[in-house]
């Protein structure tokens, strides 16, 4: 494939790279979720750089045939409340927990009594979400076995991994109105009474590899356009099973057991040549990442019924109850992953010295997209599971009854009908689909290319974007990376 082809093929990739930007909804349910999505490790591109840069030709000369560079990084959160919204009901800064004694039971949010606490409870709760990682990125990099002067001769095999250990925990926090004893009840209520949907406020880590990816990698370059484009695409294989925790806001690895996509395009440019030795660029890079559907259990709530999932529940057939729906609502779902989008742009000033090594100090801004999840019930190949959901009820106060219209906030009066239960209809697909966001970022590198080595530096500030309909959390981070040529 001539030049000129290899740059429109790259050009059509960069463009369908741009399809998850235009795609991105911002759109959610103000309902309650039990699922949150967070920048994995893998999702920082910009970490790489011209770093990667493989120029398979020069290196088939050198008789260099393999290529590595690692980037061990580290990034924590900075503190953000706001982060614990996105489990609350109708994603609220702090609920209203009061019990049927109180003058606050018409505008409650929760009703004191279904989580254990006293019908004199009056007080509110909030969740705060606090997580930090480290870990390392990995890029291999092998010519393949082509000598002919053509469009093969410039490609090479990648692979490309990321090792993480996400620390994630989800506390309650409580304001002054509670007595010790009601926030023992509470505490207890969500530790342990739920099966499901729990709240223990332990800090959770989960070390492994996030994805292993295989890509085919190429370098364009044009001296007459002063423009030099390095692309690559591939798959992203799991490396561990679809993990479906019994706990809110646990630290997931990469796509969850799913398998993806991943295409990147990183184009620099000449703008101004100083002399020979010293060159001033502009930079686009990009990376996309599209995991495949997968089904996973997940706990759902009631439609129109947000936080239900904690509302206690009996069997219409023989009168068993259960501490909380969840026990059922525990559904296998198929999820259709959040496709992710990672841009970054800005200038960087390059030094060569007479061996023609590089050096580049790089600044720029980064934006990453994240679409929203959404899930679809799998009643039909998973038929046990479903039907025994639909011989569930609301549970009434007294033996042999149900409330059907009970809310998280309410108890209704009981009633005696049991052919009311659960159906496929009752089930809020929307409240097990994590949502989406953007975030910004500010970064700056420094990178060094020799003939055999590969050395990086940089920091990253990250501005995680909030409103009432998608949220992602503020980041800040370091890397250094290593790598050669032999």
């Amino acid at each position: 494939m001539s030049q000129l082809y290899s740059k429109y093929f790259i050009l059509f990739s960069i463009f369908f790279l741009s399809f998850p930007f235009f795609g991105y909804q911002s759109y959610q349910k103000k309902i309650s979720k039990g699922y949150t999505k967070t920048r994995e490790a893998q999702n920082y591109s910009f970490i790489a750089g011209e770093t990667q840069f493989f120029d398979a030709k020069k290196a088939r000369e050198n008789k260099e045939f393999i290529r590595f560079i690692l980037y061990p990084l580290g990034f924590i959160s900075t503190h953000d409340p706001q982060l614990g919204d996105a489990f609350t009901i109708n994603r609220k800064c702090s609920m209203l927990v009061a019990g049927d004694a109180t003058s606050s039971k018409d505008f409650r949010d929760i009703r004191a009594e279904w989580l254990g606490a006293s019908s004199t409870t009056n007080g509110r709760i909030s969740f705060n979400a606090d997580q930090y990682s480290y870990g390392m990125k990995c890029i291999v990099q092998i010519p393949l076995p082509f000598s002919t002067d053509s469009f093969l001769d410039n490609l090479i095999i990648g692979i490309r991994g990321t090792l993480a250990n996400p620390t994630q925990s989800l506390q309650i926090v409580y304001d002054d109105n509670f007595t010790n004893a009601e926030r023992e009840s509470i505490n207890t209520f969500f530790s342990s009474t739920t099966p499901y949907a729990k709240v223990n406020g332990m800090t959770l880590s989960n070390p492994g590899f996030e994805s292993i990816a295989l890509t085919i990698e190429g370098l364009y370059t044009n001296a007459s356009e002063a423009l030099r484009i390095y692309y690559y695409g591939g798959i992203e294989l799991p490396t561990s099973s679809t993990f479906s925790s019994t706990v809110l806001f646990y630290p997931t690895l990469g796509n969850n057991g799913a398998i993806a996509f991943c295409l990147g395009a990183y184009m620099h440019g000449d703008i101004v040549s100083i002399g020979d030795n010293k060159l001033v660029e502009l930079f686009i890079e990009l990376e996309d990442h599209a995991p495949f559907y997968k089904t996973e259990e997940r706990v759902a709530d009631l439609n129109n019924k947000p936080f239900s999932r904690y509302l206690p529940g009996v069997n219409t057939k023989n009168w068993t109850k259960i501490s909380s729906i969840a026990t059922v609502s525990n559904l296998p779902m198929r999820i259709h992953p959040c496709n992710d989008l990672d841009i970054s742009t800005g200038i960087s000033f390059t030094y060569l010295n007479d061996k023609n090594d590089k050096t580049i100090l790089s600044c720029g801004w980064n934006i990453f997209i994240a679409s929203s999840e959404y899930s679809e019930i799998r009643d039909r190949d998973y038929k046990a599971q479903y039907q025994l959901f639909q011989e569930y009820n609301i549970a009434g106060k007294t033996e042999w009854t149900i409330s059907p219209l009970s809310t998280i906030a309410t108890q209704y009066p009981d009633e005696k009908v049991a052919i009311k239960n659960f159906t496929i209809n009752s089930i809020d697909t929307a409240s097990v689909a994590a949502t989406g966001g953007f975030t910004n970022t500010l970064f700056m590198r420094f990178e060094g290319i020799g003939s055999s080595f590969i050395w990086s530096l940089g920091a990253w500030d990250e501005f995680g974007i909030k409103n009432s309909s998608y949220i992602m959390p503020s980041r800040y981070g370091i890397w250094l990376g290593l790598g050669g040529e032999f």
